[in-house]
């Protein structure tokens, strides 16, 4: 419990020197100083995804998806300069809310039972030998395609940087997430691949 605390209170801030940067990056952003802009944008992408590494190492899935919402929010407000780009960033952020119901399901080995037996049937409940594919594959997999299609072919070295890096945070999120549900199938006595 000690080590979620401490986690979580690394994450907060992080999260807090994240939100000054990009406080300043908007009021540059609302003065229109393109020069001082253009280095802010590349200094915030590169600070970004140094965040989303170390929130990556902490090795808590669900700080990993924390930091996937807020890049996710950021680019709505800075890089959605279309209508079918910010309604794909809506999207994404609403899916979000359903894969961390997902990833604290196996947290629960009891209740990720219940689950798994109302998904796969409660006859087939000792057959399951490997967690079944979730909204967590769905959602990192959708996920990874779009960061990997993002930066475009003239992308900065910044922005490949941040997306390379939102891309290996959730598929870290992933395995950390396989990882917990095949403690939890364990638990309930079934045989761990």
């Amino acid at each position: 419990m000690a080590k979620n605390s401490s986690s979580t209170d690394k994450f907060i801030k992080f999260e807090n020197s994240l939100l000054a940067e990009l406080t300043t990056f908007k009021d540059q952003h609302d003065r229109g100083e393109e020069n001082h802009l253009r280095v802010a944008r590349g200094n915030t992408l590169l600070r970004l995804a140094k965040i989303v590494n170390k929130v990556t190492v902490m090795g808590d899935p669900q700080l990993i998806l924390d930091a996937e919402r807020h890049c996710e929010q950021f680019d709505l407000e800075y890089f959605a300069s279309t209508s079918v780009k910010k309604q794909s960033c809506i999207q994404t952020l609403q899916a979000i809310q359903g894969v961390k119901t997902a990833l604290a399901a196996p947290l629960n080995p009891q209740r990720y039972r219940a689950d798994l037996s109302f998904n796969v049937g409660v006859r087939n409940i000792d057959k399951v030998t490997e967690a079944p594919r979730d909204g967590v594959h769905i959602f990192v997999k959708s996920q990874a395609q779009k960061l990997a299609k993002a930066p475009g072919r003239m992308a900065t070295q910044q922005e490949e940087r941040y997306f390379r890096a939102r891309r290996e945070a959730l598929k870290t999120a992933l395995k950390l997430h396989e990882t917990n549900c095949q403690k939890a199938l364990a638990a309930l006595g079934k045989p761990s691949k």
